[in-house]
């Protein structure tokens, strides 16, 4: 058990594990504070999702992206600048959650270097042909690939993934001939077209 002094900022879910279906109580807070494996792309570290809102921010309330999730589940289309009243008051609550939280070495050097702790030290290289994919996308393909099928399932693509939810996110906006696998291209492309 827990210590009586201790209050839990939980939510008791089980009657959605036993097939009841119902909104979220209360909303999911995330930070990120190293780079997902493989990508390029560094979102904004800190996240909250409250109804149909996802706002991403940094640390210190720069950089916001605001998605209205039932809208645009793959979150292609950010809204901030038309919605600047839900940007403000989600990022107070969620840049107050993150000063709640415990001290932590890791997240002082991330909001030192306004990037996660493990990015590059210089930006990466603007490609030398528009739209060619990074090359080692390819060879990250392959070593997920690990029944050699030249796919790759949703668990080949999350085997070794340090953030599953947001693996599971991002495989549908990969797959886009919705065939539930990703063909190499796809990987290579991260859905997008050449």
């Amino acid at each position: 058990g827990r210590p009586d002094n201790v209050q839990s900022d939980g939510e008791d879910v089980s009657d959605i594990w036993l097939g009841a279906s119902r909104p979220r109580q209360k909303p999911l807070y995330w930070e990120w504070l190293f780079r997902v494996w493989g990508d390029e792309y560094l979102p904004p570290m800190l996240a909250i999702r409250d109804g149909q809102w996802k706002l991403l921010v940094n640390h210190d309330g720069s950089k916001a992206e605001l998605y209205d999730i039932p809208r645009d589940c793959a979150e292609e289309h950010d809204v901030a600048e038309a919605h600047p009243e839900i940007v403000k008051e989600l990022t107070g609550r969620l840049v107050a959650w993150q000063q709640s939280l415990p001290p932590n070495a890791a997240r002082d050097k991330a909001i030192a270097n306004k990037q996660p702790v493990d990015a590059p030290r210089t930006p990466a290289k603007a490609k030398s042909t528009p739209g060619k994919p990074a090359q080692d996308r390819a060879a990250i393909f392959k070593a997920k690939d690990t029944n050699r099928d030249g796919t790759l399932s949703l668990q080949e693509y999350l085997h070794r993934f340090p953030d599953e939810a947001e693996g599971r996110r991002r495989f549908p906006t990969f797959d886009t001939n919705k065939d539930g696998v990703l063909s190499e291209e796809e990987f290579v492309t991260m859905g997008k077209k050449r």
